[in-house]
């Protein structure tokens, strides 16, 4: 200090140099929030399913597991049938043997989806079978 009670300038510059420096901690940078959770994996219960009367019906499910794997309650799935003439499916899962074919019922949500391999063969013996016999 000066006799009149001044800090010299270049003392004041180490000063507020130093009170600037703290204790030499560098803080990280503030991390962004984590993504959303987001359907990446959809598995339908069971995979393949053999119906063998018109009208039988057979109820799948589907498992939708987020970027992170764990499961997604309560997320959205649409249910769909890639031929309706062998298959029907309704938005619950349930589906319903409609003739003689293979269809895959798929679920979906968002982007990823997954399905199931439905085989419909109509016995002869079937009540709804297509096939009659004839008594002589």
């Amino acid at each position: 200090m000066t006799r009149d009670g001044r800090i010299p300038f270049p003392l004041l510059v180490v000063l507020a140099w130093a009170a600037a420096c703290g204790d030499g901690a560098v803080e990280p940078p503030p991390q962004p929030p984590p993504d959303p959770p987001r359907p990446t994996t959809v598995t339908v219960s069971p995979a393949t399913s053999r119906l063998t009367a018109l009208g039988e019906t057979i109820r799948l499910t589907a498992r939708v597991l987020d970027q992170n794997g764990q499961a997604m309650a309560g997320a959205t799935v649409t249910w769909a049938s890639s031929a309706a003439a062998v298959a029907t499916v309704n938005n619950s899962g349930l589906v319903t043997a409609a003739g003689d074919g293979s269809a895959t019922i798929t679920a979906s949500a968002g982007s990823a989806s997954g399905a199931a391999e439905i085989t419909v063969a109509i016995s002869a013996d079937s009540p709804d079978g297509k096939a009659q016999r004839i008594h002589i």
